[in-house]
């Protein structure tokens, strides 16, 4: 004799209240990831949020890239460095397709080759912030090297920097950079003699009182090959 069983009301609830629970869980979907120690890079996005804490480190000695973001759920929501990222080149960087939402770094992040770029962006960062006393630092050789490389394909919205932004050319840019805005303190310097060069889109340019702009400023859209464009002072 076959009998149909109805489970009860309870026990059926229960149940889908653990699917609704195991959809949250981190083997589910993106979840924060954080460095709190030494690790060897290069580490990936997972679509979540991605936080390198004062006592960690994500180093690549030997190799090109700390951490990439790349599309979907690869991408990254939010980065903040408050430790070390360094590699010998395109140590932050993002794929043609990839994002990161805000980049936040209160630390350093450098690329140890010469002709390295600290921050490499073929895709997507909607916000940069360099906070004050932090770095960001590119390579220093007098062919390539750049604090933050922006292709002809990248994008990058707000750049606020109130740390140090360095490299042969300290902004490099062949994308988009919508806004740029050095706060007092902050030093946009090229070691080349070249502070920012831009050969496609580059909105907004506020230089704030008590900002350094080491080098020249060089934007061809702008129609300025020496200075331009011409910042707002603040």
């Amino acid at each position: 004799m076959s009998r149909n069983r109805t489970l009860p009301r309870t026990t059926t609830a229960f149940i889908a209240a653990m699917f609704g629970l195991a959809a949250s869980l981190p083997w589910a979907g993106a979840w924060a990831q954080t460095y709190s120690t030494a690790t060897t890079g290069p580490v990936t996005g997972n679509g979540g949020a991605l936080t390198v804490t004062n006592t960690g480190s994500i180093t690549n000695p030997s190799g090109f890239g700390a951490v990439q973001a790349n599309s979907g759920a690869g991408a990254i929501t939010t980065l903040t460095n408050d430790g070390t990222l360094s590699s010998q080149g395109a140590t932050v960087q993002t794929s043609t397709t990839g994002s990161i939402g805000t980049l936040q770094n209160n630390a350093t992040i450098s690329a140890t080759n010469a002709n390295g770029f600290a921050v490499y962006v073929p895709g997507t960062i909607s916000t940069l912030n360099n906070a004050a006393g932090a770095t960001i630092s590119g390579g220093s050789s007098t062919q390539f090297g750049a604090g933050l490389y922006v292709t002809n394909s990248g994008t990058v919205g707000a750049l606020t920097n109130s740390g140090t932004l360095t490299g042969s050319n300290a902004i490099q840019n062949y994308g988009t950079i919508s806004s740029l805005t050095n706060q007092s303190g902050g030093t946009i310097s090229g070691t080349n003699g070249t502070a920012i060069q831009s050969y496609n889109v580059f909105g907004s340019f506020t230089n704030a009182a008590g900002a350094t702009i080491g080098g020249s400023v060089y934007s061809l859209n702008l129609g300025n090959n020496n200075g331009g464009p011409a910042p707002s002072m603040g």
